[in-house]
């Protein structure tokens, strides 16, 4: 017994290995500097100067009043809100999502916006949305 649940480890740690070493093949035929397209797009070296002026200068009541002023989610740590609100300064607010009106969000890794849902209290559920995109409409900031 002892014996098959030490083999069914062995098994799941190579797995892990081999997916490892796709992923590290992957990252080699891909050039090192070269930030992707959509970063550079979305202008993310200038985020990330804007969230450092910001930091000290705003109290989280101001950066939330902020999101409430330009249609932002509120929620999560400080500098989650400090993103949200530096991106939408430099781009501008995304707009809704085209399927459910609810907030899109840029997933760093996935490198894409997407919708998540939300939550149907008539299901007592959260539903997901479908919305993927690598591009979305963005909206004017309002000061």
């Amino acid at each position: 017994m002892i014996h098959n649940h030490i083999r069914n480890n062995n098994r799941y740690h190579n797995k892990k290995v081999q997916k490892k070493r796709k992923y590290e093949e992957i990252d080699e035929d891909e050039e090192d500097d070269e930030e992707p397209q959509v970063l550079i797009e979305r202008q993310q070296d200038q985020i990330k100067q804007l969230k450092k002026e910001m930091k000290d200068e705003y109290s989280v009541d101001d950066l939330k009043k902020m999101c409430r002023k330009n249609d932002l989610s509120q929620t999560g740590d400080d500098w989650m809100i400090l993103d949200r609100i530096a991106d939408a300064m430099i781009n501008g607010p995304p707009s809704r999502c085209p399927n459910c009106h609810c907030r899109v969000y840029f997933n760093k890794k996935l490198l894409q916006y997407q919708c998540l849902g939300s939550y149907d209290e008539d299901k007592g559920a959260v539903v997901r949305c479908p919305f993927t995109s690598k591009t979305i409409e963005r909206n004017k900031w309002k000061k």
